[in-house]
């Protein structure tokens, strides 16, 4: 009996030998690296390479530069090894060279370098025009291109005019493009400004505009290198693209310069010339300068500290000089009178209005004064609340007053003629603004949750003159009561004693009555608008012979796509007409429609009608036919689940992946997945990279059902094709908490769409067993040599055939081999 025992005792000695012995003679191996791709998407880099080692290997990592960031194997995949790092803007671009390095449980290591271009496409930033319409034929194109290694040049095109900036202008890797580009002789109409910028590798970015040029009831009159700041009848005040302050004379076209620089506290004409307040930040005296028959004088007003600008117009302005006191300067000689007492101390909450012959119209606090140079202040009113604007006539008071005792209240009042009248209480402040003019008095009050405008006449009568659908702005009011305002992006006129608005273009730019005539500012352009009686009767119509398409026709949609419309003051709507029947109306920067809910091989006729401000429909309106597809049953997909293969104990990570096999234009997908919380708990999701990058290429959505259920939806983004063939779709990665056999289940209802949208569903549920922590296989709470001879004896073996025990399956891979084996060998000899 003892001869058996020692028989035995020595053939699991040499069986155990045996088992030791390849992982020693392996242990002489290399570690090789190969890698396979290297993609770079803006600033994330994407690594995949494939480790070869006769041991395990137990970290991969890469490192471009000082960055450093891990791969995780994949050995589904012939053991490839992938990651990612997100942050390649910390480093200057060029090319650079990424090594992978790889080390193995005994140690040895490998690795191998590729060199890679990160060159990003040059930062292009188009500052002007932004999208809009410019009314008097002038564009002025402004902005920047930025590269690191170097930008060759900025180009850009509209209607027909072509430009250039190239590689001489080049100042540390910055193109400036400032250019102004004469439309006064290109067609009225929708423009496309194309602006794109180069590099030297000759990567591009691409900027567009939508320009709509309209001259219809505008006249130019003068233009300018800049931006109009004010004007008169014989003069231009502007601040030009050079950063100077110029004076223009509007007869002659001669340019005077008045100061270098761009920030100021103030700017205006005077009866004599001009008065500006340079902005100062360096702590030094503030100056007002006043430009005075050709002459500049420059008078300090007061220190940084303790200085504010009331208000100023005509030949006067009041300021704070110190904190106790105010300042009355006359604009054209320079006087100063002060005075001691300082009704608008408290700064935000003051609001001054200087009238034409010089006074100054205070609103404070609680009262209403007026100041005169030549009588001091007088007190007109007391008030309630604080100030939220203010405007005068001279004789006509209109100003806003902000009450928030028993509830916020906003109160419109109107003071003439020594009384105090009411106009208009609301619990919402104005978004428009107010104003007076000849005792004329044009307001804004909420009709039904709407911005309606109302007009005061000198005698009280009051009506409203607006009833749009969208909130009323006023723009501009004239003494004999006419007046300007604009809704959803329109500008209209309405006559004194007029009962409808005449459509007068787009609201781009400022609107601004001078000597009773009409003018229109646009940046450096200024134009008279020429008022017309005839109300607007003119049609859009349809510049393109075929404007309207359809796409994505599928058995119960279609998607609409129509070029834009023209019209000589601007397409307001688009309606949507679908065999006849208008079916809806989106606005006029809206150039598709899905039309959903529609029968299966059913023939529809689709018809898009433009329409003006005015109510004018276009009447050549393009039509298209359409057929729905058969409706067909959702296919089944074929998504299965992939456990990585590897020995798993209590706190080990399970990798999974989601898959979809023999994948045909797979564009999005929905998975719902079940598994034990007390057995896995989820410690990451991302999207694999056969399918797409996440925030780049695809997007990725996460939500949690009932317990152990989490859904997962995926799609791709653009006008892509899907993917074809084997396919992942999700990595999933899990800690283990607790020995034992775990299942995940791929639930029912899990579905896959490809690009046209036809859903293909799981009709079954797919499940993959995972068992954690089995080298103690003969339950006896140890692992010792039976359990080493147990699981030889089911070496050999594969899912499917017969002697196949998932049990003996320690590293999950469907296969009991060696592999399996020595997981408890090693576990056996540690416990020794």
């Amino acid at each position: 009996m003892l001869m058996i025992k020692k028989g035995l005792a020595g053939l699991l000695f040499g069986l155990f030998m045996i088992l030791l012995l390849p992982s020693y003679v392996l242990a002489a191996g290399e570690v090789t690296v190969k890698i396979n791709s290297i993609q770079v998407y803006e600033d994330t880099v994407y690594v995949k390479a494939t480790i070869s080692s006769a041991s395990k290997v137990t970290q991969v990592k890469a490192s471009v530069d000082h960055l450093v960031f891990p791969l995780y194997g994949s050995c589904w995949d012939q053991c490839q090894w992938e990651g990612y790092y997100e942050n390649l803007w910390e480093l200057t671009q060029g090319t650079k060279t990424l090594t992978v390095s790889a080390i193995n449980e005994l140690k040895q290591t490998g690795k191998a370098a590729q060199t890679f271009a990160y060159d990003k496409p040059p930062m292009l930033v188009l500052q002007k025009p932004q999208d809009g319409v410019i009314t008097a034929g002038y564009l002025r194109v402004k902005g920047y291109a930025f590269d690191f290694i170097g930008p060759s040049e900025i180009r850009a095109s509209v209607a027909g005019k072509e430009f250039a900036v190239d590689d001489t202008m080049v100042v540390n890797n910055m193109i400036q493009l400032d250019h102004m580009i004469d439309l006064t002789t290109a067609p009225e109409g929708l423009h496309q400004l194309h602006v794109q910028a180069k590099d030297t590798a000759g990567h591009v970015s691409e900027d567009t505009r939508q320009v709509l040029l309209v001259k219809k009831n505008l006249q130019v009159t003068d233009h300018v290198y800049g931006d109009i700041l004010d004007f008169d009848s014989g003069r231009i005040l502007y601040l030009g693209y050079d950063e100077k302050l110029w004076l223009r004379d509007r007869s002659t076209g001669s340019e005077t310069e008045l100061y270098q620089g761009s920030n100021f506290s103030m700017t205006t004409l005077t009866s004599k010339g001009a008065a500006f307040i340079p902005y100062r930040e360096d702590g030094q005296d503030i100056k007002l300068h006043l430009f005075v028959n050709g002459q500049t004088q420059e008078i300090p007003v007061s220190q940084l500290h303790g200085f504010a600008l009331h208000g100023y117009g005509g030949d006067a302005a009041l300021l704070s000089e110190r904190y106790d006191d105010m300042t009355y300067v006359n604009l054209n000689t320079g006087e100063k009178i002060k005075t001691s007492w300082n009704p608008v101390y408290d700064g935000d909450f003051s609001r001054v209005f200087m009238t034409k012959d010089g006074r100054a119209i205070i609103l404070n606090y609680n009262r209403l004064y007026e100041y005169d140079p030549a009588s001091g202040y007088k007190l007109l009113a007391e008030l309630n609340g604080e100030p939220r604007g203010l405007v005068s006539d001279g004789n006509t008071h209109l100003f806003e007053m902000y009450e928030w005792m028993g509830g916020d209240k906003y109160t419109t009042y109107i003071y003439k003629d020594g009384s105090l009248t009411v106009l208009n209480t609301q619990n919402r402040y104005n978004l428009s603004p107010f104003a007076v003019k000849g005792g004329w008095v044009a307001y804004v009050k909420l009709v039904a949750g709407v911005e309606q405008i109302f007009l005061r006449s000198p005698d009280g009568v009051e009506k409203q003159v607006t009833d749009a659908f969208d909130h009323a702005a006023l723009e501009a009011l004239a003494e004999d009561g006419s007046l300007m305002y604009r809704t959803m992006g329109i500008s209209h006129y309405l006559p004194v004693g007029g009962e409808s608005a005449v459509e007068m273009g787009t609201s781009f730019g400022v609107h601004r009555y001078v000597d009773n005539r009409l003018y229109k500012i646009t940046e450096g352009t200024l134009a008279e608008v020429l008022i017309d009686s005839q109300p607007d009767q003119t049609a859009p119509y349809w510049p393109s012979p075929e404007p309207l398409t359809v796409s994505s026709v599928t058995y119960d949609r279609a998607e609409l796509s129509w070029q834009s419309a023209m019209d000589d003051v601007g397409v307001s709507a688009y309606e949507i007409y679908k065999d006849g029947q208008k079916i809806n109306t989106v606005s006029a920067d809206v150039y598709a429609y899905v039309i959903q809910n529609l029968t299966p091989e059913t023939t529809y006729e689709f018809e898009v009608k433009a329409v003006d401000g005015n109510g004018n429909v276009s009447t050549d309106n393009p039509k298209i036919t359409v057929t729905t597809l058969p409706e067909q049953p959702p296919a089944a997909t074929g998504l299965k689940l992939q456990v990585k293969p590897g020995y798993l104990d209590t706190g080990s990570t399970v990798e999974l992946q989601v898959r979809a096999e023999q994948a045909t234009d797979l564009y999005a997908f929905l998975t719902k997945l079940q598994f034990d919380p007390t057995r896995f708990k989820l410690m990451q999701a991302q999207l694999s990279t056969d399918f797409g990058i996440e925030k780049s290429t695809a997007v990725l959505a996460t939500s949690k059902g009932a317990s152990g259920v989490v859904n997962w939806s995926g799609s791709l983004l653009g006008q892509v094709n899907g993917r074809t063939g084997s396919t992942g779709l999700l990595t999933l990665k899990f800690t283990v908490l607790q020995k034992g056999a775990g299942e995940f289940v791929l639930l029912e209802g899990s579905q896959t769409a490809d690009s046209q949208g036809n859903i293909s569903r799981l009709d079954e549920p797919t499940r993959i067993s995972v068992y954690v922590g089995g080298a103690d296989l003969d339950g006896d709470g140890s692992v010792t040599l039976s359990d080493l001879v147990l699981i030889s004896l089911h070496s050999g073996t594969s899912e499917g055939q017969s002697g196949y025990d998932a049990l003996y399956d320690l590293n999950n891979d469907h296969v009991i081999n060696a592999s399996d084996v020595q997981i408890v060998a090693n576990k056996v000899a540690a416990a020794a």
